[in-house]
């Protein structure tokens, strides 16, 4: 799920929305802008 990969990466909320409140598209935007941050991730 989404949501717990983004946990994973310390991310709990996107501005005042908690991670549940945001669309599909948004928690995907959000996970592939911290997978391009982040070292190699052994996903």
């Amino acid at each position: 799920m989404l949501i717990d990969k983004l946990i994973a990466f310390h991310v709990y909320k996107k501005d005042d929305k908690h991670l549940f409140e945001l669309t599909l598209s948004e928690l995907e935007n959000d996970y592939r802008k911290f997978l391009s941050k982040s070292p190699a991730h052994g996903d």
